[in-house]
């Protein structure tokens, strides 16, 4: 199909040279773990008309917990499959945007589980790559972070035990870095500021013309 008539173009794209899908499918997944699965879209044109999401700052870290209340989002797999991850999935529950309200039920150094059981709202395939968020108390008017992007499911159990995500602030660094990096070398197009755009840039709005894109 061809894309929607408002679709930009990326300018360039990267993935954490770390991350390895043959190596995170031969070691096989067990709770969060470590495999490094992150990357970065840089747009040819900038959109300037839509407030973009806020990646959480270092001084909202410790907000991270068990049992804290989520967002997330995905257009992925709906139902409960047999663990196959080339078994097509049944029809009409996939490629359908859904949001929903999850917990986050487990927290490692580099990764979380979203969701507990079939019980709870949570991720499946073709989920990858998208948001949690979670509000946090800031001084910021801006109170929604994004902390997580969806990465793999919990065990072998496929999606039964909720799905993993890689912790965005374990990231912070490599993120700033790649956006600074892309600022400099032209890829990235909006570069007011040219690393991690904080909460505090979006304190005036957006009609006042003194704010714009820029979010990770």
């Amino acid at each position: 199909l061809p894309p929607p008539r408002d679709a930009i173009r990326a300018a360039g794209f990267l993935a954490h040279p770390g991350f390895d899908i043959n190596s995170m499918q031969s070691q096989g997944v067990s709770g969060p773990g470590d495999f490094q699965d992150l990357g970065l879209i840089f747009l040819e044109t900038a959109i300037e008309d839509i407030e973009p999401a806020i990646v959480i700052g270092r001084d909202e870290i410790d907000q991270i917990k068990v049992g804290v209340e989520v967002g997330i989002a995905g257009w992925g797999q709906q139902t409960q499959g047999s663990g196959n991850f080339w078994e097509p999935p049944e029809p009409g529950t996939v490629g359908i945007k859904y949001c929903a309200t999850s917990t986050i039920n487990e927290v490692g150094p580099m990764e979380m589980q979203i969701g507990s059981d079939v019980n709870s709202s949570r991720k499946c395939h073709g989920d990858s790559g998208g948001p949690s968020y979670m509000n946090v108390n800031t001084a910021s008017d801006v109170k929604s972070r994004v902390i997580g992007i969806t990465s793999h499911a919990y065990d072998q159990s496929d999606c039964a035990k909720g799905g993993v995500d890689t912790r965005v602030d374990s990231w912070l660094s490599w993120i700033d870095e790649q956006m600074s990096a892309a600022c400099a070398d032209g890829t990235r197009v909006w570069c007011e500021v040219d690393g991690i755009v904080p909460a505090s840039y979006f304190d005036v709005p957006l009609d006042s013309g003194e704010s714009g894109e820029g979010g990770a």
